[in-house]
């Protein structure tokens, strides 16, 4: 199968132009369902004035977005949120 390659997580072969980070179109829609919901556990947190939580939550986005070279393009950056959770390592 010329131009297909298998899908990272689920194995079924797609198009490369429709892989992202070798990922099929199906898998994305899951992960991106998933990296919301972390997404939404860090605003909460920080609606709550939980810093704590808050930078639980960057750590668990860091390791999704760093293990599926994912991102919802209109979140906060890592970084931008470290740094509104009072992060310390959000000023190296």
């Amino acid at each position: 199968m010329f131009g297909y390659r298998p899908c990272v997580i689920c194995g079924a072969g797609a198009n490369v132009v429709d892989l992202t980070a070798g990922v099929c179109p199906e898998c994305k829609a899951e992960l991106a369902k998933e990296l919301a919901s972390l997404q939404r556990q860090f605003d909460a947190a920080m609606l709550e004035g939980d810093r704590g939580a808050a930078a639980g939550a960057v750590d668990a986005i860091e390791v999704f977005q760093d293990r599926w070279g994912l991102r919802l393009t209109a979140a906060p950056t890592v970084a931008q949120m470290r740094k509104a959770a009072g992060d310390p390592i959000a000023s190296l």
